[in-house]
């Protein structure tokens, strides 16, 4: 993953840009879903050569707790351009997995949130240049 705080410092972005990509499969999708579900991983680990940090990503699930119903993944990029890049890339766009994708700017200020800790993750490595931050993601 390419370091959150990576510019910090130097002149470049001071604060995290967060983004939430929140994409619905398609009905019946669910064989696809799964064939492209290991390169779907790959794409989000290697989300740096994107210039993307990947703070959580997860499936989407009914009610049943299940049957997966699209894709919700929190990033830090420096614009929604890159966002847009990123997710248009997803082996389950490409292999037409989704059905609808949003790309909205997140306000991170809830306490006690993923997003908040990256939030705290990167204020911390400013000042540290060795913080241990953890991701989820699916």
């Amino acid at each position: 993953m390419r370091a959150p705080a990576e510019g910090f410092g130097k002149g470049e972005r001071t604060d995290p840009v967060l983004f939430v990509v929140h994409a619905l499969d398609k009905k019946d999708i669910l064989p696809t879903r799964a064939k492209h579900y290991r390169a779907h991983c790959i794409h989000l680990d290697q989300a740096e050569g994107h210039a993307v940090d990947v703070v959580t990503a997860d499936t989407l699930v009914a009610d049943d707790g299940e049957t997966p119903l699209g894709s919700i993944i929190i990033v830090d990029a420096a614009d929604r351009a890159t966002v847009d890049t990123f997710t248009r890339s997803d082996p389950y766009y490409v292999n037409g997995v989704w059905e609808r994708v949003a790309i909205h700017r997140l306000h991170a200020s809830a306490v006690n949130n993923p997003v908040a800790r990256h939030v705290e993750g990167l204020r911390f490595q400013i000042r540290s240049p060795t913080p241990a931050r953890s991701r989820n993601k699916h």
